[in-house]
């Protein structure tokens, strides 16, 4: 009989610590519960409902405890605290994505102005949309197509519930005037932004604080006029002219190569002693000498020394002379470009300092010096007005009258 006992209490006692992992678990519902798991819902037609709140009510939320979880109705995704409690990284997963309704292409919103081969500044486009659900967006880069060169950029975010807006920042050079368009998949719906591209009609720079004047895009004499004024290139060189006189004095080059530079000796160069008259050019009137076409004219010394004080200089490429060296010039502003071009030498018109020189004629002449006038003369570093040979060849850049 006592071995009897024994053996019931015996196997009583297996049977408690058999079940003791189901001590510790709690069921809600009808189903067995898995012996990994503390806690176990379920309900044929519910689900568990997390915590809901808005990013302000997590954030005052003391001290949570890190693996906390939330729904947040602010982003409208499950969050996690992967963090600590007194510094919670909050990880949100499971988010709603954005999706819309439609998208109003033709009601686009451009802020800023767009000039062909200009770094933009300040330019967005605003895009407002329609039956907006509340979801999450990731950050988007749109690249340009047509006129290429421009990227709009989308901050990640949130569509409002409803209507809303979505703004881009452009950025980048555009390569050419025309359309940019940036083509957009987004909520489900698709849209091709449009941005206008102005060509470059004007040039120019400051001649005092808040006074702008315009002048020619390229020298005279350049060998085409519809390439990028901004940028170094053979054929924005252009032509020589000697101080006072109309007809050309000397060609640039004709083309990239070292065969086309035209550096030789100008047969006919007038000899030193023969100088155009004082009142060939003036700095009073624009004379029938004058080379610049209708509307502009020759600048005077006074432009020039405005033109240095005023705005600022940068001076590309690698300014080493060398007949075939186009890519030195120095950037006026953001405006204008002035290509090291050189001279001409005043005894044979040889080309001289091309690549490592920029000099343009002033109509000013030096009272009491007939062999002399004022130019505007810049090395790497260096701008400023000097007194040179009137004999010599110098590039010729005309201001609006």
């Amino acid at each position: 009989m006592k071995n009897q006992i024994l053996s019931g209490w015996f196997t009583a006692c297996l049977l408690l610590i058999n079940a003791a992992p189901l001590l510790s678990q709690t069921v809600i519902g009808n189903a067995p519960p898995d012996n990994s798991a503390a806690l176990l819902l379920q309900d044929g037609n519910k689900g568990f409902l997390l915590p809901r709140m808005t990013t302000a009510d997590r954030d005052s939320i003391r001290l949570p405890a890190p693996g906390l979880m939330i729904y947040n109705l602010s982003n409208y995704c499950v969050e996690i605290n992967t963090g600590s409690a007194s510094r919670p990284e909050w990880l949100s997963t499971g988010c709603r994505r954005a999706s819309v309704a439609s998208l109003n292409c033709n009601a686009l919103v451009t802020s800023g102005n767009t000039a062909a081969y200009i770094a933009v500044q300040g330019v967005s486009l605003s895009l407002s949309y329609s039956g907006g659900n509340g979801g999450a967006y990731d950050e988007l880069f749109l690249p340009s197509r047509g006129v290429t060169g421009l990227t709009a950029h989308l901050t990640a975010g949130n569509v409002s519930v409803g209507t809303g807006l979505l703004s881009f920042a452009v950025s980048g050079t555009p390569s050419a005037p025309g359309n940019a368009l940036f083509d957009l998949e987004f909520g489900g719906e698709t849209c091709s932004l449009l941005l206008t591209v102005a060509d470059v009609n004007e040039c120019g720079a400051f001649l005092a604080p808040g006074v702008w004047k315009k002048w020619m895009c390229f020298n005279l004499g350049a060998g085409s006029t519809s390439i990028n004024p901004f940028a170094p290139a053979w054929n924005s060189v252009g032509s020589y002219w000697r101080w006072g006189n109309l007809p050309l004095s000397a060609p640039g080059p004709a083309g990239p190569t070292p065969t086309q530079t035209n550096e030789g000796n100008i047969q006919g160069w007038p000899a030193l002693s023969v100088v155009a008259p004082d009142d060939a050019w003036s700095d009073l009137t624009k004379t029938t000498k004058d080379p610049c076409p209708d509307g502009f004219r020759l600048p005077t010394k006074e432009n020039w020394d405005q033109l240095i004080a005023n705005n600022p200089l940068s001076y590309t490429g690698t300014w080493i002379e060398n007949t075939s060296n186009y890519n030195s010039g120095l950037m006026v502003g953001d405006r204008l470009f002035l290509p090291a071009a050189g001279q001409r030498g005043m005894t044979y018109g040889e080309s001289d300092n091309r690549g490592d020189a920029a000099c343009y004629w002033s109509s000013s002449r030096f009272e009491g010096n007939n062999l002399s006038a004022w130019s505007f003369f810049a090395e790497n570093g260096i701008a400023s007005t000097v007194l040179l040979s009137r004999n010599s060849g110098f590039s010729v850049r005309c201001i609006s009258e």
